[in-house]
């Protein structure tokens, strides 16, 4: 009854909420404390869909002074009792927790569990143990119950599409895949394994594992804008951040779905930056029908003008899973410029949810989840200038992807110099090769058949001074 009592009591604030004219810092408050005390479930889809209304509607929560104290759900959530995990620790190892562990504290709480920091009596090395919120499973039933009635009602079912047209029987099952931390102990080792010896990636090493219970390596690190390091350091950790994903995903064919803010840090090394990463449990895979595909569709979405129009529309016909015919694409793209620029990062959303709404089909998880990752990269990218966005109407239409381009021989170079990510720099140089790109030096290099040294702004856009060496 307290479940029911406590959603009851969310469904009034957020009404009152919505319906006042006024924005108010406490029943912002008010909403953030009731989204707590109903429970992971709702914590984890105030998680999911943050980032989807961000890129689906253009809008920045970090602008908003409000609805910005909703990041605190990404980590401080509400901690469940020492006794919960000592029974659910007895229960899958049969064994009693203070006699295999010394528990220090609790260094995170987040929509499916908690982690301690413990050290082992067998070895005296420190581990980090996951343990499962309690209730998770019913909490989870409950909502895929209530998704599943709200679809009967047709108004609802109209506005869910129509606001946001996606699966939401989809979070749930990828929700719950998430509660078993055997899933997220096989995605680990799958990502410890394939970058073991890349020196500038951490990951936590699997030592214990059952459905509820996961103990790893504790493996510290800083929020990247709390630390006292130079641009050039943050520059190059946005650089590690894009290499990683892209690696995942166009060379291992698996991604970390979760790249939060809560879920990455930065270790510093004799002066240089490793990348931590954390929780695995949300991890998917390329869909087969898209990993031959990667490239190309990168390409036409890098790339896009009114002279490579058939392979915008070939790219977004193949990301969307073939949902979207050809012709609709076409119809939304011409649609869709009349208020977005190409190179604005805005548009293939806009072109997505745009023949999507055509087709009455609602978006690939797939799709979704691409796109809030590259989102939230795009967002660190901007910060630290590995992108750049159009500032005024005299910078020529093209110059977004020429500057992101003129930073691919960075990424190539970091990739030799430290001797890491070479798959992912590798399929680079070939992409240089099949543009018909010379590489000269970091930024010195032109399009053989269509000389860009014309436009002398461009070079002026570099960061002075970069030498990885």
């Amino acid at each position: 009854m307290m479940f029911l009592f406590n959603y009851t009591k969310l469904f009034v604030w957020s009404t009152i909420y919505y319906f006042q004219k006024e924005e108010s810092t406490i029943l912002t408050e008010i909403i953030i404390k009731n989204i707590r005390e109903c429970g992971c479930i709702a914590i984890k889809f105030c998680q999911w869909i943050l980032p989807q209304i961000e890129i689906l509607y253009d809008y920045d929560i970090r602008q908003d002074p409000l609805l910005k104290r909703f990041e605190s759900l990404y980590e401080d959530c509400d901690h469940h009792s020492l006794e919960h995990t000592e029974k659910a620790y007895l229960n899958d190892f049969k064994s009693q927790l203070k006699d295999d562990f010394i528990i220090h504290e609790v260094v995170a709480s987040g929509s499916i569990g908690q982690v301690y920091k413990v050290t082992s009596k067998l070895d005296n090395k420190v581990y980090a143990l996951k343990s499962i919120h309690p209730l998770i499973n019913y909490q989870i039933t409950f909502w895929k119950y209530l998704i599943q009635s709200l679809y009967y009602i047709p108004i609802i079912r109209y506005y869910i599409k129509t606001i946001i047209p996606i699966d939401l029987n989809g979070f749930i099952d990828d929700f719950r895949t998430q509660t078993d931390l055997i899933n997220e102990s096989n995605n680990c080792s799958f990502f410890n394994t394939i970058y073991e010896d890349n020196h500038l990636l951490i990951i936590p090493e699997v030592y214990q594992v059952s459905k509820n219970i996961l103990i790893m390596s504790y493996e510290e690190g800083d929020k990247m804008d709390s630390l006292e390091i130079s641009d050039y350091i943050k520059y190059k950790i946005a650089m590690l951040i894009k290499l990683f994903i892209r690696t995942n995903e166009q060379v291992y064919y698996r991604t970390h779905g979760d790249l939060h803010r809560g879920n990455w840090k930065v270790r510093m090394v004799d002066g240089k930056p490793r990348l931590v990463i954390y929780d695995f449990g949300f991890c998917w895979k390329v869909p087969d029908n898209l990993k031959g595909n990667i490239e190309k569709i990168t390409d036409a979405f890098l790339c896009m003008s009114d002279e490579t129009l058939d392979d915008v529309v070939e790219g977004c016909y193949l990301f969307t899973n073939k949902i979207c015919s050809r012709e609709v694409i076409y119809e939304s793209i011409h649609e869709v410029r009349k208020k977005y620029d190409y190179n604005d990062t805005k548009f293939i959303v806009r072109l997505i949810m745009n023949a999507t709404k055509k087709q009455s089909t609602l978006i690939e998880p797939y799709v979704i989840q691409s796109l809030v990752v590259q989102s939230q990269v795009l967002r660190i990218l901007e910060k630290y200038s590995l992108i750049r966005y159009q500032t005024s109407d005299y910078e020529p239409k093209y110059m977004i992807n020429e500057y992101y381009n003129r930073r691919l021989p960075e990424l190539i170079n970091l990739c030799k110099t430290e001797n890491v990510f070479m798959e992912y720099s590798n399929q680079l140089e070939e992409t240089y090769i099949k543009k018909n790109i010379q590489i000269d030096e970091i930024f010195k290099y032109s399009y053989l058949e269509n000389d860009i040294d014309q436009y002398p702004e461009l070079e002026d856009m570099a960061i002075e001074g970069i030498n990885f060496s």
